[in-house]
């Protein structure tokens, strides 16, 4: 593991009104590894996550991405700068191909215009890179498929195209796996599995299964705060998070067994 982290958080408070959705939190995600955030539901992943890609502002602390104070700036500056939630900056367009799809988000990040979708199908230079990618994630043999008509999982996966597409440098996955069943889950877990060393992911995921053996580290959040952070045996381990599941009437085999 790298020993200078691509992104951190340092002394991060997020309050709306008396509620403290952030608690003084600090955070470090190394380049190349899986991190994940869990914790009981109410522990402010989602908000922690909406400051780190610039969606809402911290009430005080710093958040710097490759040394570079990002705390003030907006979710394009993120974007380029290689700081990416994936929803932000992939939007299907269901009549359109999968390739059609992946090429449009090629286009984007050089800079050009969505209106220009014609080009995007057809110019080798969005075409090509569009369709690696497609095969990266799965997806070649339904290149020419419209994205309306793929199966809830493949759609997850030409969102995950779409982001690659943009080349992040740290990729904010909000629970990829939500709403799948079991055989379209395990995809995706191969997928984020395959793309581990090559692409820095901070992930929200409530599937401890798929937490516990996607991560190299996971980071427990308790309202608002970081109660334990560490590789995913310690985190098992750990009395502390253990308690914070069970206060919280969570299952005690999500963290022990998963």
């Amino acid at each position: 593991m790298s020993a200078k982290p691509l992104l951190q958080a340092r002394g991060l408070i997020k309050t709306f009104g008396a509620l403290v959705a952030t608690n003084n939190l600090n955070l470090e995600v190394h380049p190349g590894e899986i991190h994940a955030l869990i914790g009981p539901n109410g522990a402010g992943k989602s908000t922690l996550v909406a400051q780190l890609a610039g969606e809402l502002p911290p009430n005080s602390g710093r958040i710097l991405f490759d040394g570079a104070d990002v705390t003030a700036a907006d979710i394009p500056a993120r974007v380029a700068a290689g700081l990416v939630r994936s929803f932000q900056i992939t939007s299907i367009f269901p009549q359109f191909s999968a390739l059609t799809n992946v090429a449009m988000a090629v286009q984007a990040r050089a800079g050009h215009s969505f209106r220009f979708w014609k080009a995007a199908g057809t110019d080798p230079r969005l075409v090509d890179p569009a369709m690696a990618l497609l095969d990266q994630v799965g997806l070649g043999s339904l290149a020419g498929t419209p994205a309306g008509e793929m199966a809830y999982g493949e759609q997850r996966q030409l969102e995950i195209a779409m982001a690659l597409a943009t080349r992040p440098r740290l990729l904010l996955l909000d629970e990829p796996l939500a709403g799948m069943g079991r055989e379209d889950a395990l995809a995706i877990i191969e997928l984020l599995r395959s793309l581990r060393g090559s692409y820095t992911i901070l992930l929200i995921e409530h599937d401890m299964d798929a937490v516990f053996s996607l991560a190299d580290t996971i980071t427990v959040l308790v309202y608002g705060k970081a109660i334990a952070t560490g590789r995913p045996d310690e985190i098992r381990a750990n009395p502390e998070v253990q308690q914070a599941y069970l206060g919280q009437e969570a299952h005690p085999r999500e963290v022990q067994h998963a």
